[in-house]
């Protein structure tokens, strides 16, 4: 009975804890939060943060602070300088492609007795931008997916049918670019044998 105490502290701690850990203020901000006019960064940033696994050999952990310097050939090419200072906190992967603010997948499978199982599941995705200028917008979707599996006798091997975009919605999943617009799959049926030895 250990077990029902320790969740409950847990998803206390979850629900009450004081935020994203691992992050550091900018010093640049370190006024303004001092003088109570801007919220701590853990207040600032997201309950459940993206957070990006750096441990690869061509990636380093970066430092606040910089300069960028640029040339502007007229007074009203001031404007470029909102693209610099304006970077949201979410929206690439680590290849730098595009991906929703919001992604949600429930899948349940069920199963009919000692052969036979059904799965269905839903996968939903927010709008999203195609490219950095934010100029086209990739509507947001809910798929529906479907699988029924079969399990043949020994229990060592199962034949599954799977049904992607079950009611073949257009949807679009990605972009490579304002006039690259990736379209989703349509719908897409499947059918796997597997086996254990």
């Amino acid at each position: 009975m250990i077990r029902a105490p320790f969740v409950l502290l847990f998803g206390l701690a979850v629900l009450f804890g004081a935020g994203p850990t691992g992050a550091q203020e900018p010093p640049a901000l370190q006024a303004e939060v001092d003088a109570g006019t801007l919220p701590p960064l853990a207040q600032r940033l997201p309950r459940v943060p993206l957070v990006v696994d750096i441990n690869r050999p061509d990636w380093t952990i970066g430092r606040y602070g910089g300069e960028l310097r640029t040339l502007m050939a007229k007074d009203r090419d001031i404007r470029m300088m909102v693209v610099y200072g304006y970077a949201r906190l979410v929206g690439y992967d680590d290849k730098l492609q595009l991906v929703p603010d919001h992604l949600f997948s429930l899948w349940n499978r069920v199963a009919l007795g000692p052969n036979w199982a059904f799965g269905v599941g839903v996968v939903y995705q927010s709008s999203s931008f195609a490219t950095l200028d934010n100029r086209v917008e990739l509507p947001g979707f809910a798929r529906t997916d479907a699988a029924v599996y079969y399990t043949l006798v020994g229990a060592k091997t199962r034949l599954a049918l799977n049904v992607e975009n079950v009611f073949d919605r257009k949807y679009t999943p990605t972009a490579d670019g304002n006039n690259n617009i990736s379209p989703g799959a349509p719908r897409n049926v499947q059918v796997t044998l597997a086996t254990s030895f």
